[in-house]
C-alpha cells in the first residue's frame, strides 16, 4: 500500500499539478496509525475496526484523487491526457479492491456481533441451569434433613454416617457453585469487554461515514 501511494504521488507530481493538501495529509496519518493498528495482536473487534477505518480512509483518499485527476484531464493535452487516464483507471481499481476489503470486513464484524449475541444467550442458558441446579440440590438436603429426624432415634453410627453424607452433599454443592460463578465471572467479563469494544467500532465508524 505504501509503494503504491509513493508511486501515485511521484505520477502526480511530474503532472505538475500536486496539491499541498492539508486535509491529504491528516487523511494520510490517520491511514498509517489505523494499518499500525490492525497489526496489533490485541481483540479481534480492535483489529477489524481498524482495518475497517483504514479502508474508509484509503477509499476516501482515492476519491479525492480521483477527482484531481479528472479535473486535470479536462484541461489536458493528448499526451497528457493519456497518462491521466491509466492514472485514473489505476485509481478506480485500487479504490474498487479496497471497497471490497471494507465489504469483507464490515461482514466479518457482523459475524462477531452475532458471536457476542450468542455467547450472552448461553451464558442466560448456563445461569438458569446453576439456579434449578441449586433449586434440586436445595430440595434433596430438605430431603435429607426429614429423613434425619425419621431415624433420629437410630443407632450412633448410623446417624454420623448420615451426618457425614450431609456434609458431604454441602462439600459438593459448595465446590460446584464456586467453580461455575467463577466460570460465569469470567464469561461475563469477556462478553461486557467485547460488548465495549463493538459499541466504539460502532460509534467510530458511525463518526467517520457522518464525516
Amino acid at each position: 500500500m505504501d509503494a503504491f501511494f509513493s508511486g501515485l504521488g511521484h505520477r502526480l507530481r511530474v503532472s505538475g499539478k500536486v496539491a499541498d493538501s492539508i486535509m491529504m495529509g491528516i487523511v494520510n496519518s490517520a491511514m498509517e496509525g489505523a494499518y499500525k493498528k490492525s497489526l496489533s495482536k490485541e481483540g479481534d473487534l480492535e483489529r477489524l475496526n481498524e482495518k475497517s477505518r483504514f479502508c474508509e480512509l484509503a477509499i476516501m483518499q482515492l476519491e479525492w484523487c480521483l477527482k484531481f485527476v479528472q479535473d486535470e484531464m479536462d484541461g489536458s493535452v493528448v499526451d497528457d491526457a493519456r497518462d491521466s487516464e491509466q492514472l485514473l483507471a489505476d485509481l478506480l481499481e485500487t479504490r474498487d479492491r479496497i471497497q471490497c476489503r471494507l465489504e469483507e470486513t464490515e461482514i466479518t464484524i457482523t459475524e462477531k456481533d452475532r458471536e457476542l449475541t450468542r455467547r450472552k444467550e448461553n451464558e442466560a442458558k448456563l445461569r438458569l441451569a446453576l439456579e434449578v441446579k441449586g433449586e434440586e440440590v436445595s430440595s434433596l438436603l430438605t430431603a435429607l434433613g426429614l429423613e434425619r429426624v425419621k431415624d433420629e432415634r437410630a443407632s450412633e453410627p448410623v446417624r454420623c454416617s448420615t451426618m457425614g453424607a450431609q456434609k458431604d452433599e454441602f462439600h459438593m454443592f459448595d465446590e460446584l457453585t464456586n467453580s461455575v460463578g467463577i466460570q460465569m465471572q469470567k464469561l461475563s467479563s469477556k462478553l461486557e469487554n467485547g460488548r465495549q469494544i463493538l459499541t466504539n467500532l460502532m460509534q467510530k465508524r458511525g463518526g467517520i461515514r457522518r464525516t
